[in-house]
């Protein structure tokens, strides 16, 4: 279903809430000569992101109410539950919103992704495997100049790591 700001404030979905829409990683449409879901290009988990804070956005101005970013994070006055995450998205909606030209913000240059394998090499469903298929979690952290990626069992009590694999990306334009 898709549903746009004025959707949302139509149907009086509350207002305290900050919604948080993104996209789910998408199929690489022959990037390296591949057709895949599941991906280790960093091509494959660029997605947008999009922020709705109701009470830091002007209302006057539809641009302004929803802004693309591209951290995820924790802290804008709302509870953490289980499996989340990172640091704020917090300082990073105060600055878009301040108007303040003056103002400065620091951001993480670090991206954090994962993706899952069915098996240790390729196979029928390596591209869209089930959940209970899925015996391998790859957990790429991203910079501007490597990106490291274990693989590990899907089970994290074993802690056994299949691979690690580190990537100068300054050496070769076409892994990035």
């Amino acid at each position: 279903m898709m549903a746009s700001m004025s959707d949302i404030e139509m149907y009086c979905i509350e207002a305290r809430q900050v919604y948080y829409l993104f996209c789910l990683v998408g199929w690489s449409l022959g990037e390296h000569q591949e057709w895949s879901k599941y991906s280790n290009f960093e091509v494959a988990v660029r997605v947008p992101m999009m922020v709705y804070v109701p009470w830091k956005t002007c209302h006057s101005d539809r641009a302004n109410r929803t802004r693309f970013c591209s951290k995820v994070s924790k802290k804008i006055s709302f509870k953490c539950y289980v499996c989340t995450e990172g640091k704020s998205l917090g300082p990073l909606i105060n600055f878009v919103t301040s108007n303040k030209s003056s103002d400065r913000i620091t951001l993480n240059s670090t991206a954090f992704s994962q993706y899952l394998r069915p098996s240790r090499t390729p196979s029928t469903n390596s591209d869209e495997p089930s959940y209970n298929q899925t015996t391998i979690m790859g957990y790429s952290l991203t910079t501007d100049d490597f990106r490291y990626t274990p693989w590990v069992g899907f089970n994290s009590s074993t802690g056994m790591c299949y691979l690690g694999m580190c990537m100068a990306k300054n050496s070769t334009s076409m892994e990035v």
